[in-house]
């Protein structure tokens, strides 16, 4: 399952990031619709390093989850570690 997303907000924590997305972009049929925008919790690795210095307001990202993520049902839904693939800048 993979969409792109716009970062509106990033959170740098000791174990990982917290990405706030908005404006998603499905690129699959299957995706559910994130009206209110999403929260990723990612590790550390699950960011691309060459990425990170990127990692601002306003900029594109493409992110890749397992087929069937787990998510919480708070608006906006919050999105584990344990369901990201990768996130990565999206091309232009």
């Amino acid at each position: 399952m993979t969409f792109t997303a716009v970062l509106e907000r990033l959170v740098t924590e000791e174990t990982g990031y917290r990405l706030f997305l908005k404006e998603i972009q499905p690129k699959d049929e299957e995706m559910p619709a994130f009206m209110q925008g999403v929260i990723l919790n990612a590790r550390l690795d699950q960011v691309a390093e060459a990425d990170i210095p990127a990692l601002e307001p306003g900029v594109r990202l493409e992110v890749d989850l397992v087929a069937q993520p787990i998510m919480t049902m708070s608006l906006p839904p919050q999105i584990p570690g344990n369901s990201i693939l990768a996130i990565h800048l999206a091309e232009a």
